[in-house]
């Protein structure tokens, strides 16, 4: 069944699997991810090739060993194990590019449930800043720290439940609704009061300690380069093997650890359940190519 669905797939993508498969040592176990098998390379490349980021300008964090202090933190951390009722859904964005968008809305879900203050995960709308708030752009609209700045006041969205994520809207632009689904009246928005972004020049111990205190008190996002090969990943620690770049990609992140002797961060990716190790990533620390982070939200 496996080989049968795989020959559908076009040879260039079947060449670079085995390309991976065959690499000594490989830390991760490539496949094609089942929700891509019956796909044409054109729909496969509007999951995995978003256009590049606009990155606006950030606070670069800068570090003097004299004036900070480290804080011992866990070995190991995981919000998806500690309160796997408030992690354990994703909001899959099919053939949108806005993966700013599903990464923040994801975010907002989660946080939420885990400050408490949703008495249970509510799965927020990506669709409705998708309709109203993208610059006409739609599901095409993808710019880095647009997904949180339309969280903030006075944009905002609403639940799932009233307005629901239409797939394949690519290209296409709704009119902003003023009204549910279902006729009903739009509840008040749901906002967060601020975010802040940081970009760090240098890697160090002090930057991912801060990192790792900041995910303790909540999902933080983190962007960084993809290439090619990502596509394929399917369980383990991700690292780069070859590839073009593809783009520019956010995940929320749920936590880190060690597999063996390489470190990792974890992943939370808007691609649903079925691609990687349940829609999420363990991608070694040592492989970030781009160091950009939002954390310190205030709810």
């Amino acid at each position: 069944m496996f080989c049968l669905l795989i020959s559908q797939q076009s040879a260039s993508l079947r060449d670079r699997l085995e390309v991976l498969k065959n690499i000594p040592d490989l830390t991760w176990t490539p496949e094609i991810p089942k929700f891509l098998m019956n796909k044409s390379q054109a729909q496969v490349d509007k999951h995995f090739t978003p256009k590049p980021l606009n990155r606006k300008e950030s606070k670069m964090v800068q570090f003097n060993e004299k004036e900070h202090l480290f804080q011992v933190v866990s070995v190991e951390f995981d919000w998806s194990v500690q309160v796997p009722e408030c992690a354990d859904y994703v909001e899959p964005m099919d053939e949108c590019t806005a993966i700013e968008i599903f990464a923040s809305v994801n975010m907002l879900s989660d946080i939420r449930c885990i400050h408490g203050k949703d008495e249970q995960r509510v799965q927020y709308s990506p669709q409705l800043i998708i309709n109203c708030f993208s610059q006409g752009k739609g599901c095409d609209m993808n710019e880095l720290d647009y997904g949180m700045e339309h969280l903030e006041a006075p944009y905002g969205t609403v639940p799932s439940s009233c307005v629901s994520y239409t797939s394949g809207s690519t290209g296409k632009l709704s009119k902003c609704q003023t009204k549910c689904d279902d006729g009903s009246s739009l509840p008040k928005r749901t906002t967060i009061n601020a975010f802040s972004g940081v970009s760090a020049q240098n890697w160090s111990y002090e930057f991912e300690n801060m990192a790792q205190r900041a995910t303790m008190s909540g999902p933080i996002q983190f962007s960084f380069t993809a290439y090619d090969d990502l596509q394929f990943y399917s369980s383990g620690v991700y690292t780069h093997q070859f590839g073009n770049v593809i783009g520019e990609f956010r995940g929320e992140v749920m936590g880190w650890g060690t597999d063996g002797n390489v470190k990792f961060w974890k992943l939370k990716m808007p691609f649903g359940a079925e691609w990687g190790e349940g829609g999420y990533i363990r991608i070694a620390q040592e492989d970030l190519n781009s160091k950009y982070w939002s954390f310190d939200v205030e709810m």
